[in-house]
């Protein structure tokens, strides 16, 4: 391959990679250049950072303004996860304080985290908004609920099953009120 040849070469690779506003600037620049062969080879060497950089600042762009985060991509992954940092922290909450009503405080806290989750992902189906927020919801209901049936009150196997369904119904049914709550506030315009 002669010297003309990996030059015709390099300016149409190069033609293939540059944006379309960048073209005729650089064929320009490459043949006011081409004189030496050194300044050529360096306005190819600029071309070429120059495509990288743009690359990269549009591959970065997309990803900062695209509002796609776990909970989009992966919901139940996100519900699960909310779900036991919720059943911790009630498991914590039940641990170090003999008050009761201070179980409130986790469950509040875990809606609020998911509201605001779902709010700035801009989760778009309410469906999918309803079922995280009730997902992580249950997932820490059920985890106090098997921490105290198991460790606290040694419970789980003497109360019937029919016990053990109507408790966590009313929760769940708690958490479904909060949950269309959740779903409600969290909506934004498309």
């Amino acid at each position: 391959m002669t010297r003309r040849d990996s030059r015709s070469a390099t300016e149409l690779l190069l033609c293939q990679l540059t944006p379309p506003e960048w073209r005729d600037a650089l064929l320009g620049d490459l043949q006011e250049k081409a004189a030496t062969r050194s300044t050529y080879w360096r306005e190819i060497a600029v071309a070429l950072i120059g495509i990288i950089l743009n690359t990269l600042q549009s591959d970065l762009k997309e990803k900062l303004m695209s509002p796609i985060g776990a909970a989009t991509r992966r919901p139940v992954a996100f519900a699960v996860a909310l779900g036991v940092l919720g059943g911790s922290a009630l498991i914590a909450t039940t641990m170090l304080s003999s008050r009761g009503p201070l179980i409130v405080i986790p469950y509040a806290a875990l809606v609020i985290v998911a509201a605001l989750f779902l709010r700035a992902e801009v989760v778009q189906p309410l469906s999918r908004r309803f079922s995280v927020t009730l997902g992580a919801f249950m997932i820490a209901t059920v985890i106090l609920y098997l921490f105290i049936g198991i460790f606290a009150a040694h419970s789980l196997t003497t109360i019937p099953l029919m016990g053990h369904l109507w408790r966590l119904g009313v929760m769940l049914g708690i958490g479904a009120v909060l949950s269309a709550a959740v779903a409600q506030v969290t909506a934004t315009a498309t």
